[in-house]
């Protein structure tokens, strides 16, 4: 997953003083602080503020990114990688039914996800969740941990492999 603004030094300057600060207070004064949740609401303000102060999220956005909106991408052959990023999206994947291999990753994040993969064409999919929900077509649900699953034929020597990662969301998987 690429995001310009995680390359920024600003961003990380600004996270690595506020982690280092809290675990200063949690040590010098045994303050109970929850880092994880502090470090999220930290991105949060971030990318806030970011927006109010003349910058914007547009480098969240792309044809093969979904960022605080809800739409479908239709997949192309060039495209390797797809993103949503707090949103509802739908990525299909069905127009690469022509292509026996290629790997394709997709990242939801924070999001409500859907891919659509054609049922006919040898595909295996490699499902990582942390904290999510997953709903597969073989029946399977995953929410913290790793499966995968294949579709077509079982005696394709070649496949297309997608790699789907899912944290603090659901993706859903269907074949047409």
């Amino acid at each position: 997953m690429k995001i310009a603004w995680l390359s920024g030094g600003t961003f990380w300057g600004i996270l690595l003083i506020v982690i280092g600060g809290l675990l200063v207070l949690r040590t010098a004064f045994n303050l109970q602080i929850p880092i994880v949740r502090t470090v999220i609401g930290v991105i949060l303000i971030y990318l806030g503020v970011s927006v109010l102060v003349g910058g914007s999220y547009d480098v969240l956005r792309g044809e093969e990114r979904i960022a605080f909106e809800e739409r479908t991408i239709v997949a192309v052959p060039a495209q390797r990688d797809y993103t949503i990023l707090f949103s509802r999206g739908t990525i299909d994947l069905t127009p690469l039914a022509g292509q026996q291999e290629g790997h394709y990753e997709v990242d939801v994040v924070f999001s409500n996800g859907t891919l659509i993969l054609d049922k006919n064409t040898p595909t295996e999919v490699r499902v990582s969740a942390a904290f999510a929900s997953t709903d597969l077509p073989t029946g399977q649900s995953v929410v913290l941990g790793d499966t995968s699953f294949t579709t077509g034929p079982d005696d394709a020597a070649r496949r297309m492999v997608i790699k789907a990662s899912v944290v603090f969301g659901s993706l859903r998987v269907i074949l047409r």
